[in-house]
């Protein structure tokens, strides 16, 4: 049965940490990058996949696609590590009828209008909100940079 293993929350989408510590905690064996842009981009949506190790599945799909193909593959086992930059594309998912439980809030560097939340966390108005709704949606988000660390919940903060 497919399963959502960790949907993730980093603005740096694939990277070391994720690749490395990440896959191996949740046993996850494909990755599917949610993001409107990077996946209307095949040359970006490429060198993002290429960090991702040849034996693991990788795609990079628009929060919907990702939905349609979640349900899609909900018979098959598959495990499923989701990231996204940012809250929006998990209220996409909501909207679009996929089940989330809990949300890791892993790194949100502090640009333009973000001001800082919790260490490398920092959010826009927008994102606070999108966020708010989240947890008013019974979605469980919480800050976890690495499986190591100390889950905290974002709705404590």
């Amino acid at each position: 049965m497919g399963k959502i293993v960790l949907a993730r929350i980093d603005d740096r989408l694939i990277h070391g940490q994720v690749m490395t510590a990440w896959i191996q905690f949740t046993n996850a064996n494909e990755v599917i990058v949610m993001d409107e842009k990077v996946a209307q981009d095949p040359f970006l949506a490429d060198i993002i996949t290429s960090a991702v190790p040849e034996n693991l599945k990788a795609m990079v799909l628009s929060p919907v696609a990702t939905a349609a193909y979640l349900k899609q593959q909900a018979d098959q086992p598959v495990n499923h590590l989701l990231l996204a930059k940012g809250p929006q594309a998990y209220l996409d998912l909501l909207d679009q009828g996929i089940a989330l439980n809990s949300i890791d809030l892993g790194g949100m560097g502090q640009t333009g209008q973000r001001t800082q939340l919790y260490r490398n966390i920092a959010l826009d108005e927008t994102e606070r909100a999108a966020f708010r709704e989240l947890i008013q949606r019974q979605v469980n988000v919480y800050i976890q940079v690495a499986p190591a660390n100390k889950k905290i919940n974002l709705a404590k903060i």
